[in-house]
């Protein structure tokens, strides 16, 4: 079962440091092609490509790919519903370049830009019967700046790179539009309730795999949701949870998560 992934990317505009936006993206893509099963095809949609991305290729065929159709949210002032709709608007351009180039991709995922994948993920997921979707609630969350890793098994409520949709139940558009971006389902439905799309739109369950196979890297200074927290005392709490909650990253961890090729 070939596997379809969408990794959306922030532009330089609205980055607060593009070189750890870039790095960020190495890592992403380092822990991707880190697989134990190749029967993937992956695709990068942006607005500027990172230097190392210019002549990337993955099994003879182009990653990164560009978005003109829609400006970059404004770099002073961007509202949460503008990240929103860049971040789909490259969700869906990937979809559609990448299935005309796939057409036999069953399963799609969206995997942000700065996100880790267990190495067995395409193995774990391609061994399932015909999903109508699955939805990654364990794993872990990164703290690189304190060195500490916090298991999670709710990860969804974290994370956005936590959710993969049968190709049957996707509704591709044939063209890229702000409307055409509404059919498909990770545009319409945040990660947080995506459960909600299987359960009352589709009426399809879905496969929670009990292996913890996705790594959400925050505190790195280049998060959005970083932002969320404005008052000293969140902060605060912010910076000590890692402390209390998690430890630190074992060397089977930094294998599994494709960090040791950092």
């Amino acid at each position: 079962m070939k596997i379809g992934i969408l990794i959306p990317l922030k532009s330089k505009q609205v980055s607060k440091n593009w070189q750890t936006t870039c790095k960020s993206l190495a890592a992403t893509i380092a822990s991707l092609e880190n697989q134990t099963n190749k029967d993937f095809d992956y695709m990068v949609v942006g607005h500027e490509a990172p230097d190392f991305m210019m002549n990337k290729v993955w099994q003879s065929q182009v990653v990164f790919h560009s978005i003109s159709e829609i400006a970059p949210p404004p770099s002073v002032g961007a509202t949460q519903h503008e990240y929103t709709i860049d971040k789909n608007s490259k969700i869906t351009k990937a979809l559609i370049l990448l299935k005309q180039r796939s057409p036999s991709i069953k399963l799609w995922f969206a995997l942000d830009a700065d996100d880790l994948v267990h190495q067995d993920l395409i193995n774990v997921v391609s061994q399932l019967s015909e999903p109508a979707g699955v939805i990654l609630n364990q794993g872990y969350l990164y703290y690189p700046q304190s060195n500490r890793v916090v298991p999670t098994q709710q990860f969804s409520m974290y994370c956005g790179s936590s959710g993969m949709i049968a190709d049957k139940y996707i509704n591709c558009p044939t063209e890229f539009s702000l409307e055409t971006m509404k059919q498909v389902p990770f545009c319409r439905y945040s990660h947080m309730a995506l459960d909600s799309f299987f359960n009352k739109e589709i009426k399809q369950a879905f496969v929670v795999p009990n292996k913890p196979l996705v790594t959400y890297i925050l505190a790195h200074g280049d998060n959005i949701s970083d932002d969320y927290r404005g008052s000293v005392i969140a902060k605060f709490k912010g910076w000590l949870k890692p402390f209390i909650k998690g430890r630190a990253p074992s060397k089977q961890f930094k294998q599994e998560f494709g960090l040791d090729l950092q």
